[in-house]
């Protein structure tokens, strides 16, 4: 080793056991797995929310279809402001949630690289650990990023539920009175 590796505590992969290497590689691929899964439930929860907002709409164009035309100016307001959150919720959901495209796995590219360089085992499994640690910060920025979104779209969604059902309950309170 280097001075300069030794001060920054670096170490050659061939210092290292080549067991310990897989253990890792092993322990990256499953940490790799799991950020996928969490980013595919992310990308489910979205769809379950913008499900919700269709079915929301529909109930709302329907009972709005079944409404005598007298309406007063403040169940309009209410009404209306909640078709706004509502469609706010559903625009972030198609449009504001970035379709990412995440690393599954070694590429084509990555495995003609080992091929053509044939490296000794320590060094392919270290470089395949680095790989896997940056596809894995990869999934989790996407991860996080479509969670956020869906949270904020999430809360819109219910605030305009809310204020949906409360314009339809003061439409039907003027009604009574």
């Amino acid at each position: 080793m280097t001075e300069k590796e030794e001060e920054e505590g670096d170490r050659h992969p061939d210092d290292y056991n080549v067991n310990t290497f897989r253990e890792a590689l092993e322990d990256a691929r499953r940490t790799h797995d799991q950020q996928l899964q969490a980013y595919n439930d992310v990308n489910d929860r979205n769809w379950r929310v913008l499900r919700f907002n269709g079915i929301i709409a529909t109930v709302s164009v329907a009972a709005a279809a079944s409404v005598s035309s007298d309406i007063e100016i403040q169940t309009a307001i209410v009404l209306l402001t909640g078709t706004l959150f509502l469609s706010y919720s559903s625009y972030r959901l198609i449009y504001k949630t970035p379709v990412t495209k995440v690393t599954l796995g070694p590429s084509k590219g990555d495995l003609k690289t080992v091929s053509d360089k044939n490296p000794p085992e320590s060094v392919y499994l270290d470089w395949m650990v680095g790989l896997y640690s940056e596809w894995t910060e990869s999934v989790k920025a996407a991860t996080k990023k479509n969670s956020d979104n869906i949270e904020l779209a999430k809360l819109l969604s219910v605030v305009g539920t809310a204020l949906l059902i409360g314009g339809g309950l003061l439409h039907v309170t003027y009604q009574l009175t």
